[in-house]
C-alpha cells in the first residue's frame, strides 16, 4: 500500500523527465547521429504519446482535486451548519434551563421548597387539591402593635413599602432559625418551625432583636420605632392544600394553630412581646437557656381547660432583663398569691418585683389587677383564670 501511494505520487514527475529524456534524444538523434527517418519517426511517436500520456493525467488529476475541493467546500458547508445548529440548540436548552429555574424560584417563594418536601412532592406540579400530611410542629404569629393607626397617617403606596421593608427584615432572620413562612396577612406573619420549639423560640428573639435594629433606623430618618407582639403554640396540626379546582392555596390546620394565634393576641393585653404555651415550654430541649417566667392561666373559646402561658424576655434590655431575673421568683409566688386571692400578700410581693424592675409592664398591671380587686371584688380568675381571649 505504502509503495503504490510513494509510486502515485512521483508518476506524474517520472512521465515528465520521460519526455525530457525523450526529447533531448530525439534531438540529438536528428542532428548529430545519420540515423534513419524511420527512427526519428519512431521516437516522435513515443514524444507524442508520452505529451498525450502526461496531459491525459495531468487533467485527470485535475479534475480529481477539482471533484474532491467542491466535496470538502461541501462538507464543510455541513458541518458549520450542524456546529451552528448545535449553538442554537444549546443556546436554547441554557435559555430553557434558566427559565426553569427562575420558575422553580418563583414558585419557592409563593410555596416554600420545606412545605413541598413535607407532602412528599418533588415539584410544584405535583401538588393535587386535597394533599395533606400530619405533623407536629411549633407554629408562629406575629403582629405590629397599633398598626391601624399608624397605616391610616401613610398613603397606600407608603403602606405597601412599610410593610416590605419591616417584612424583608424578619423573613430572613426566621429562615435562618428554620422557619417557614405560611403566610403575610397584612402586617402580620405565620410560620412553622419542623424542627423544635428550639428553633421557634431562638427564631423570635432573634426576630425581636433584629426589629431594635430595625427602628434604631426607622428613628435616624425620622420615623417612630414600632413594636410587635410574638406568640408560640405547638402541636399537631394538617399541613395541605385547600380550595378549588382553579385556585389552591397551602394551608395549616388545626387547634394549635388557633391557640398560637390567641397567644399572640395575649401579648397585647400583657404588653409583653414574646409569649409562650406551655406546649412549647414543654418541647424545649433546655428550658434553662433562656429567660422564661410563668405569666398566667387563660381559657380561649373553644377550649374548656385554661392554658398556661410563659414570657420569653430574653430580648428585653439588659437592664430590665436583670431586674425580672431577681424578682422572678416573687414574680411567681406573687402570681399564685392572686389566684388564691390573697390580694394583700400578692400585692406585697408584687410592690417588690416594681422595686427591682420598675419598667416590669406585666407586674404593673397584676398591681392593678389587685387594686381593682379591693376596690370593687372583681377578680379574673375562678379557681383558674378565665380571661377570655375571643
Amino acid at each position: 500500500m505504502l509503495t503504490r501511494k510513494l509510486y502515485r505520487s512521483v508518476q506524474t514527475y517520472v512521465t515528465a523527465m520521460a519526455v525530457i529524456v525523450t526529447v533531448i534524444a530525439l534531438v540529438f538523434t536528428i542532428y548529430f547521429t545519420e540515423l534513419n527517418m524511420q527512427w526519428a519517426t519512431f521516437l516522435t511517436g513515443i514524444l507524442i504519446a508520452s505529451v498525450l500520456s502526461m496531459t491525459s493525467r495531468a487533467s485527470r488529476a485535475e479534475w480529481i482535486i477539482t471533484r474532491r475541493t467542491l466535496q470538502l467546500t461541501a462538507s464543510k458547508s455541513r458541518l458549520e451548519q450542524e456546529i451552528l445548529l448545535k449553538q442554537q440548540l444549546l443556546t436554547e436548552k441554557q435559555q430553557s434551563q434558566a427559565l426553569l429555574l427562575q420558575t422553580q424560584l418563583a414558585y419557592g417563594r409563593l410555596i416554600p421548597r420545606q412545605l413541598l418536601t413535607l407532602l412528599e412532592k418533588d415539584s410544584i406540579v405535583d401538588v393535587n387539591l386535597g394533599d395533606q400530611v400530619e405533623r407536629k410542629l411549633t407554629i408562629m404569629f406575629s403582629d405590629i402593635r397599633n398598626f391601624t393607626p399608624l397605616s391610616e397617617s401613610m398613603s397606600p403606596r407608603d403602606n405597601f413599602n412599610f410593610l416590605n421593608s419591616y417584612l424583608s427584615q424578619m423573613e430572613p432572620v426566621l429562615s435562618k432559625h428554620g422557619g417557614i413562612i405560611d403566610k403575610y396577612m397584612g402586617d402580620a406573619i405565620m410560620a412553622l418551625f419542623l424542627q423544635g420549639a428550639d428553633d421557634a423560640v431562638s427564631g423570635a428573639i432573634a426576630m425581636l432583636e433584629k426589629l431594635e435594629q430595625y427602628n434604631d433606623g426607622r428613628k435616624r430618618a425620622g420615623y417612630a420605632p414600632i413594636q410587635v407582639g410574638v406568640g408560640l403554640n405547638t402541636g399537631l396540626v394538617i399541613i395541605g392544600t385547600v380550595g378549588g379546582p382553579n385556585r389552591m392555596d397551602s394551608t395549616v390546620i388545626g387547634d394549635a394553630v388557633n391557640l398560637a394565634s390567641r397567644i399572640e393576641e395575649a401579648t397585647k393585653t400583657y404588653h409583653a412581646p414574646l409569649l409562650i404555651s406551655q406546649n412549647t415550654l414543654y418541647d424545649i430541649v433546655n428550658p434553662t437557656k433562656y429567660d422564661i417566667r410563668f405569666l398566667d392561666r387563660i381559657r380561649v373559646k373553644g377550649k374548656t381547660q385554661p392554658m398556661s402561658i410563659y414570657e420569653v424576655f430574653d430580648s428585653d434590655h439588659y437592664k430590665l432583663r436583670d431586674a425580672k431575673r431577681l424578682s422572678k421568683v416573687r414574680f411567681g409566688e406573687a402570681i399564685a398569691y392572686y389566684h388564691l386571692k390573697e390580694i394583700p400578700r400578692a400585692m406585697e410581693l408584687f410592690t417588690h418585683c416594681i422595686e427591682i424592675a420598675p419598667e416590669d409592664i406585666p407586674a404593673r398591671i397584676y398591681q392593678s389587677r389587685c387594686e381593682e380587686y379591693q376596690s370593687t371584688q372583681q377578680h379574673y380568675s375562678t379557681g383558674e383564670l378565665n380571661n377570655r381571649f375571643e
